[in-house]
């Protein structure tokens, strides 16, 4: 791997995390799409299709699609905006808000067991430098 670009390792460091996420998604019965979506409602307290399809730059159609499926699956509630009769408001249910927890820790297990393989000064190099690879993009 000291021979790989940066791009390479990137796609292979992509790949693990995705291998590693899958047995927690199945545990949750929920699919990447929709723990995307999770993860960008996280700080959301009020919000519609427009501000997600924007935030997760995604299509309103496919937003639509995983709103419909997490609806479906009793994790959100859908209802007409008051004062915009063609927006729709989406709304997180107590089991939505069950699997965000869940969620949640899920994600601080999986940085705190990563950042206990290395060294705490190298911990900060590397946020730094993918901080760097992210503006430079």
């Amino acid at each position: 791997m000291a021979d790989s670009t940066i791009l390479e390792l990137i796609y292979e460091l992509k790949k693990k995390c995705i291998q590693g996420d899958e047995d927690f998604f199945n545990s949750l019965d929920i699919s990447q799409a929709e723990y995307n979506m999770f993860l960008c409602l996280k700080d959301c307290k009020h919000f519609n299709s427009y501000s997600v399809a924007e935030k997760m730059q995604l299509s309103l159609s496919r937003v639509s699609r995983i709103i419909d499926k997490m609806v479906n699956k009793d994790y959100l509630t859908r209802s007409t905006n008051k004062s915009d009769r063609r927006a729709i408001d989406i709304k997180m249910t107590p089991l939505g808000k069950d699997i965000m927890n869940k969620i949640i820790e899920y994600r601080i297990k999986r940085d705190t067991n990563l950042c206990d393989k290395i060294a705490t000064k190298d911990v900060e190099v590397i946020k730094s430098s993918l901080n760097k690879l992210i503006e430079a993009v």
